[in-house]
């Protein structure tokens, strides 16, 4: 294994600690569905959940899994501004664990897709009233 795939595993499993740096971008999930035949449907936002609870101040699985996904999508979004092309980052480690995130979301949304894409997009957290920029649209995958 390549020092650069062990890097890249290394960083999904630690949350990423850059808020304290400054006020950047905030990477945003969109998902879309097909049925065989028929195009795709419009674009469906994951936002995570926060549930908090007395018990989830000392066990919280869900909010840790919740943490980890955002970690996630933060490292993509590092990965495609230092990528040196659309084919590096298509093969990254973290481009997959996102595809597999979004495969396993939508069967939770609808048990029988036949196919998907994702998108990325960012907003700034000083101008969300700017909007979200697209960074990357994935190709259609298999559900």
């Amino acid at each position: 294994m390549g020092s650069k795939t062990t890097l890249s595993l290394f960083r999904s499993l630690l949350p990423s600690w850059k808020f304290f740096d400054d006020v950047g971008y905030i990477p945003r999930l969109y998902y879309r569905i097909s049925f065989g035949g028929q195009g795709f449907g419009y674009w469906n936002e994951w936002t995570p959940r926060y549930d908090r609870t007395l018990f989830s101040f000392f066990v919280n699985p869900e909010g840790n899994l919740t943490l980890a996904y955002v970690t996630l999508l933060e490292n993509l979004m590092l990965e495609i501004k230092d990528a040196e092309s659309a084919e590096a980052v298509s093969t990254s480690t973290s481009y997959r664990l996102v595809e597999e995130f979004v495969r396993q979301l939508i069967k939770d949304v609808q048990p029988r897709p036949m196919m998907f894409q994702f998108r990325l997009s960012v907003v700034h957290q000083a101008k969300p009233q700017a909007g979200a920029t697209d960074i990357l649209v994935s190709g259609e995958h298999e559900a």
